[in-house]
């Protein structure tokens, strides 16, 4: 089945929506967040819990985003990274163990693709095809042969043909180009697939053993899954919820094939639970549901084998943090499901749900990311391309289009304001700084070319962005 929804990446990781008309192309390049905020995992310089989403300031031109346990990981467009959340472990990789309410740079990281969280650390894949790892390291978890932490990002040796990572609580996978898994860290398990169980961890790389032709992989807690190219999933390590799908509660130090898929075209996994979403865009689901984390209309009752998850037929990704679900649909909406006691579910209440809800105040969504108690989205926010918007009685209002090489921004009420034009890249085009504005201003846009633009407008009580399009 054609997706509804095509998405490409490029050369530099970025993530953008292939629509045939300008018209209707949208930016996609706001992060936004939602649910647990102890540590300031939201990223809005505070510790309330939120069970609503809201823009994180200053990530114009994400590309990747990821959820840790209590932090949160974004790439922009230019390849550097920020970080937010709680910090104890350098898991923000910015030189200290100091938590962060707001967006903090990343050291020494200027070619970041993706980026990937665990519970305490953290690794980057980098544009020529290595990785790079920080944060919590007690079981081995950065690959450098060491149990020492860094809050520093340290080259992961002996990897120079990454093409994606999978991170769990405490290990870490590597998909390679020529199909194979490498493995580190906790092994207490199984989950780094050697066929033997290792309590201290295993801190340098091994291989993970029976695959050659994988094409993705993922990571609960403590389970590793791998997506094949014959569209089959393996699946190893803690069992003790049903999370490997292969009928059993029992633990498996070597991959085994996950019972009844053989159509899946994506994988992910949750805390103790696991995901594939299948060719024609259902999703299938097993391991634990405590809190009805599979969407199958109840909860506690778990499932050692995959059942499908109830009203979803056009997904095109999923992902799970430690209690609940959630989906990125062909439409660009949002649905979540599973425990939601601190809002995780962004439909604006605290009713854990056994079945999917639409996640609320997010549109042309293009990617998702669950932390243990809160997620990320890169999107749109609702209303964000109204030609006229108050904000908190104030009114900014401009043209939506660009004309005759000029776009124009109107107020009401005299005000002082800075403004950016961004390109889809999240590149800065034009700017004003501190300009007291009453009535129109004009700002010549004769530089841009014909495509799809944003106006970022900053005033004393607040932000609001618009869609810009300029045609021939």
């Amino acid at each position: 089945m054609v997706n509804k929804k095509v998405c490409l990446i490029i050369s530099v990781g970025l993530i953008i929506s292939s629509i045939s008309s300008l018209a209707t192309a949208q930016q996609l390049n706001s992060v936004m967040t939602w649910g647990s905020n102890q540590y300031g995992q939201l990223g809005n310089e505070s510790s309330l819990s939120r069970e609503y989403a809201d823009t994180v300031e200053g990530m114009a031109g994400a590309v990747s985003i990821a959820g840790g346990g209590k932090h949160c990981l974004v790439v922009l467009s230019n390849g550097s990274i920020r970080a937010w959340g709680t910090n104890s472990s350098g898991q923000l990789g910015n030189g200290t163990t100091d938590d962060a309410l707001s967006p903090d740079s990343v050291l020494g990281i200027n070619n970041a693709v993706k980026v990937y969280a665990g519970y305490m650390h953290s690794i980057a894949l980098l544009s020529d095809s290595t990785i790079m790892a920080w944060g919590s390291n007690n079981s081995g978890q950065l690959g450098n042969g060491t149990t020492v932490d860094t809050s520093i990002p340290i080259l992961v040796n002996g990897l120079n043909n990454v093409v994606a990572i999978a991170v769990g609580e405490l290990h870490s996978l590597a998909l390679l180009a020529d199909g194979t898994i490498k493995a580190w860290g906790d092994n207490t398990y199984g989950q780094l697939g050697q066929g033997t169980i290792d309590s201290a961890g295993i801190d340098t790389l091994v291989t993970v053993l029976g695959i050659s032709n994988a094409i993705a992989i993922a990571t609960g807690d403590r389970h590793s899954l791998a997506l094949l190219a014959d569209s089959t999933v393996k699946s190893w390590g803690w069992n003790g919820d049903g999370q490997l799908g292969i009928g059993t509660t029992k633990d498996t130090s070597l991959p085994v094939t996950v019972t009844g898929i053989t159509n899946a075209v994506k994988i992910a996994a949750g805390g103790t639970h696991s995901f594939a979403i299948l060719a024609d865009e259902t999703i299938k689901a097993w391991g634990d549901n405590t809190y009805g984390q599979l969407g199958i209309g109840t909860a506690y009752l778990n499932s050692d084998t995959a059942v499908s998850v109830v009203g979803i037929s056009n997904a095109l990704e999923v992902d799970g943090g430690w209690h609940h679900s959630i989906a990125l649909l062909s439409d660009g909406t949002m649905k979540a499901w599973g425990n939601n006691d601190f809002g995780q579910l962004g439909d604006d209440g605290l009713v854990s749900r056994d079945t999917p809800v639409v996640v609320l105040r997010v549109e042309n969504a293009i990617a998702i990311a669950a932390g243990d108690e809160h997620n990320m989205a890169i999107g749109l926010m609702n209303g964000i391309e109204e030609k006229n918007v108050a904000y908190k009685g104030k009114w900014v209002s401009l043209t939506n289009s660009i004309f005759n090489n000029s776009i124009e921004l109107l107020t009401t009420t005299e005000q002082k304001l800075d403004y950016k034009v961004y390109d889809v890249c999240g590149r800065v085009m034009l700017s004003g700084d501190n300009m007291t504005v009453k009535g129109k201003l004009s700002i010549k846009a004769s530089q841009l070319k014909q495509g799809i633009y944003f106006i970022s407008v900053k005033t004393l009580i607040g932000n609001i962005q618009f869609k810009l399009v300029k045609v021939l």
